[in-house]
């Protein structure tokens, strides 16, 4: 469950959150083609890492051509940092090859393999949901996420 979330905002397009989902909405002009929201950095509690195992969604993928895809990011630092001493920290979130460019796309109610050589061993992470769709599709909506790992 997404306990804090950061809205971005892209050209007047909004990431609406409410209690019970989350949707893509552009004021005045009735849904967005995309939006995104980065989730709040959580902390597994062990210190020497996790492997982190899948990450799952649930809710409705709309009508018509739209898709709810992720990135991932791990460290051990709660800044995201790549440095065992925790300084410049930034989050690298990434999809399956470890870019930036891709993106880990499942269906609502399923899960899909985070990669673990990328993730694997750390004790803090964040994702990002990205939220899309075309023409007079409807907006995918996100109730609940779920990434599952192991001490």
């Amino acid at each position: 469950m997404v306990k804090e979330r950061t809205l971005r905002q892209k050209a007047f397009r909004w990431l609406l959150i409410s209690a019970a989902f989350i949707v893509i909405y552009q004021p005045a002009c009735s849904y967005a083609s995309t939006g995104s929201l980065i989730s709040a950095t959580y902390d597994t509690g062990y210190t020497k890492g996790v492997a982190f195992n899948t990450i799952s969604w649930h809710g409705a993928l709309g009508t018509g051509s739209s898709s709810v895809g992720f990135q991932f990011a791990s460290s051990n630092c709660p800044n995201g940092s790549p440095n065992s001493n925790c300084v410049g920290g930034t989050w690298k979130l990434t999809g399956p090859d470890d870019t930036t460019n891709t993106y880990y796309f499942v269906s609502p109610n399923s899960t899909i393999h985070l990669v673990g050589a990328y993730y694997d061993n750390d004790r803090y992470y964040r994702y990002e949901v990205f939220l899309n769709k075309s023409g007079t599709s409807t907006s995918p909506k996100v109730s609940n996420i779920v990434v599952n790992w192991s001490p």
